[in-house]
């Protein structure tokens, strides 16, 4: 451990020949350049290496020399991050193969592509050497090893058609926050690697080819650019997706075969677009899915209206429609919908819901809390099933929704700032599983007797 020191230079064989060397962390220092004097190795010939930190010198790396690096046979992790590379450092990457590399940590430099091959890198007697291999550079094809690339927070913009092609073994690969926009990622530019991780938040992404994630992707994450759907399909027949996440893009519509083929997807998140309106059917119907995510942001379009079937048949964990502008849930919108959590309606404006909206709905919990529903008929919950808890906070109602209630029997249900005037006799017979019942903060003047005796199961009153 050396680092947080004031190490700017470093001498010939300082790093060379220690055989059971396993760890060298030199992060915090002052290393402007990683060379010697003399410009040889830096680090050679530790046999045992496993990972090498040079992240945040100060002041910060600007260039690392083409022989830094030799004969590190187990080397599997390597840090050069939140430094000020410019250039990628394909020279030093290029000089002999790294059999064990795993992970490469880069992020947070000045990097603009990964093909350069820079002549700074290079001492002035050495340029004819230069000029005699960057023609034939080939970006990681001594690393062929690679599982995870973290290249995030640069100022990367293009990702060129080979610059990833000799990762065969890539699984992860972090681009999010470069400058990366859909006319400058080749539509072929993942296609030897087989990665399963991509992150490329905080881009300039509009669009995305058909074809362009290889069909072993797990996990897309997209949030933060100004995508839309120009091509239908971007996402379809990706079996093996179960992570996407639009969050903050551009979308006004979901075409009926965006996610076609998408088996085994399991977070779901869109939230703070421009929907305005999830059309029936097609879009989720029959999907399972753990969550679906569809909350509004301060600086976008609110959805406002979901059609009839618009979750026709979900399997999932919980859907999340909070703070939108909601102000009807339609016949049939949740038919068939089981969940092993919570449905969130929360922070709408929603002032009536039509008979069977929640038809054969199964959930934990549904939240209905803060919107501005006044009344409830007898048919409003017809057909579903809240086993825990039933929230109908803060909304305006001003009779007591016995008739709607009766058949859900949940175990805990929150009535608190509304405007209940009363509780009518037997009213709260049917609630025989209720364990918690909270009328806070309501209009109630009187309660009649006996309006708790069938409450056998309340602890929380």
């Amino acid at each position: 451990e050396l680092h947080d020191n004031k190490i700017s230079t470093i001498d010939a064989q300082v790093f060379y020949k220690i055989p059971e060397l396993c760890h060298l962390d030199l992060r915090g220092n002052k290393l402007k350049v990683i060379t010697t004097l003399g410009y040889t190795p830096v680090f050679a010939d530790l046999p045992e290496l496993k990972a090498l930190v040079l992240t945040g010198q100060d002041p910060k790396t600007e260039a690392v020399m083409y022989n830094a690096f030799r004969r590190l046979p187990k080397l599997e992790h390597l840090w050069l991050d939140k430094n000020d590379l410019q250039h990628f450092p394909n020279p030093a990457f290029s000089q002999e193969e790294w059999p064990s590399i795993k992970e490469l940590h880069i992020e947070s430099n000045k990097l603009t592509t990964f093909s350069s091959y820079s002549k700074t890198d290079f001492p002035p007697d050495m340029h004819v050497l230069w000029a005699s291999k960057k023609d034939a550079n080939k970006p990681f094809a001594q690393m062929k090893s690679l599982q995870k690339l973290m290249v995030h927070d640069n100022k990367i913009d293009k990702v060129e058609e080979e610059d990833l092609w000799e990762l065969n073994n890539l699984k992860e690969l972090y681009l999010s926050s470069n400058l990366l926009t859909e006319n400058t990622i080749h539509p072929e530019a993942f296609r030897n690697t087989s990665v399963t991780k991509l992150l490329l938040r905080r881009n300039s992404i509009v669009a995305v080819e058909t074809g362009a994630f290889p069909t072993s992707i797990l996990k897309i994450d997209l949030d933060n650019n100004q995508f839309d759907f120009r091509h239908s399909d971007v996402f379809a027949n990706l079996p093996s997706l179960t992570y996407l996440s639009l969050i903050s893009n551009e979308i006004k519509f979901l075409p009926g075969d965006a996610f076609n083929g998408l088996i085994n997807l399991k977070t779901f998140d869109f939230s703070s677009n421009h929907l305005t309106l999830l059309p029936a059917q097609g879009d989720f119907d029959g999907l399972s899915i753990r969550s679906f995510g569809f909350s509004n942001g301060a600086q976008t379009n609110p959805l406002k209206n979901i059609a009839s079937r618009a979750f026709n048949n979900v399997r999932g964990r919980y859907i999340i429609l909070s703070s939108l502008e909601l102000t009807t849930i339609r016949s049939e919108t949740f038919k068939n919908v089981v969940l092993s959590e919570d449905l969130r309606l929360d922070g709408n404006p929603i002032e009536s819901i039509e008979v069977h909206a929640f038809d054969d709905l199964e959930a934990q919990y549904l939240d209905l809390r803060g919107n501005e529903i006044k009344s409830l008929s007898g048919d409003s919950f017809v057909g579903l099933t809240v086993v825990n808890d039933l929230f109908l906070l803060d909304n305006e109602l001003v009779i007591f929704p016995h008739e709607a209630l009766k058949i859900l029997n949940p175990k805990s249900l929150d009535l608190r700032n509304n405007k209940i005037l009363s509780l009518p006799n037997n009213s709260l017979d049917t609630f025989t599983n209720l364990l918690t019942l909270n009328l806070e903060n309501n209009k109630l003047t009187e309660l009649k007797k006996d309006i708790f005796q069938k409450l056998t199961k309340l602890i929380n009153l």
